[in-house]
């Protein structure tokens, strides 16, 4: 059964693997440990496609083994309770139970859902499953998570499941799939419900798009009506200008004061020297 509430259950919950990654050639980072459920819990849907050849339930947990062995066909001989597998492909008439990736072999690779924009999401694959009938290779499960205003993941119980030579795929929306780099407000909304999250083609990087009348990375910062919506890169210029035009000023100012010193000393040089003149001059009949 799937925990309504992910993030409070996966508190103080260790992953066996590590449950971020970043991707710096478009400058995103992803976390989804909040997403790891503990111990008694799993994330469970069922195929929506309505056949007996699709009629599975799938069980999982993220960066982590499931909370607990899903049905006792799961078990394979020889096995613990603690060998539990991050993914399990379950019949719904109870006829089998298939592992559906190991977090050990091979390691759980990370893709973004698009190579030229993070900001739809990102995929987890787990391999090293059991052994497809039809391929002879390793079955794999592929979650992906959608970007979205979803704090935990969103409510499913029934969900397209994509099927393709034993590699299963599942979307799921959450907000935990979203680049970090477009922050998650303290009312706990992405882009605090005041904007969005998009790629800044500037920065190469995802960043919070703020509606008008908002600022800061979180987009919740009121501009206090101020026109333009300017962000906090927009505030700093505008610092900067000021800044500058101060020093401007008081440049000017400094050259006026030493300009007008100038002038006033070289006149009082010319005064003296035309006094001096004056007084030692010859007058028309030669007297002094």
């Amino acid at each position: 059964m799937r925990s309504l509430f992910p993030w409070i259950v996966c508190v103080g919950v260790t992953s066996a693997m590590k449950c971020s990654q970043l991707f710096p050639q478009v400058g995103a980072s992803f976390d989804l440990s909040p997403l790891i459920l503990g111990s008694g819990f799993n994330y469970q849907v069922k195929d929506s496609v309505d056949s007996v050849e699709r009629n599975y339930s799938y069980v999982f947990n993220v960066c982590d083994k499931v909370g607990h062995l899903p049905d006792p066909l799961c078990r394979k001989p020889g096995e613990e309770d603690e060998d539990l597998a991050p993914a399990y492909q379950i019949s719904e008439e109870g006829s089998f139970c298939k592992r559906l990736g190991n977090l050990d072999r091979p390691t759980p690779n990370w893709d973004l859902l698009d190579v030229d924009d993070p900001t739809l999401g990102v995929s987890l694959t787990y391999g090293g499953g059991e052994e497809c009938e039809i391929t002879k290779k390793s079955r794999q499960l592929t979650v992906k998570f959608q970007c979205s205003t979803e704090l935990g993941m969103s409510p499913f119980s029934m969900e397209r499941v994509i099927e393709e030579d034993c590699h299963y795929s599942i979307t799921v929306n959450t907000v935990f799939g979203c680049p970090m780099e477009c922050h998650v407000g303290g009312n706990r909304q992405l882009c605090g419900a005041n904007g969005f999250c998009g790629m800044d083609d500037d920065s190469n990087s995802p960043r919070c798009f703020c509606y008008e009348g908002w600022l800061g990375l979180s987009c919740e910062i009121p501009n206090n009506g101020w026109s333009g919506g300017l962000d906090a890169l927009g505030i700093i210029l505008v610092i900067m200008i000021i800044l500058l035009s101060a020093l401007l000023a008081a440049a000017i100012w400094f050259y006026s004061k030493v300009h007008k010193l100038r002038r006033k000393k070289l006149y009082e040089m010319t005064d003296v020297d035309s006094n001096s003149h004056t007084v030692f001059s010859i007058d028309d009949e030669g007297e002094i």
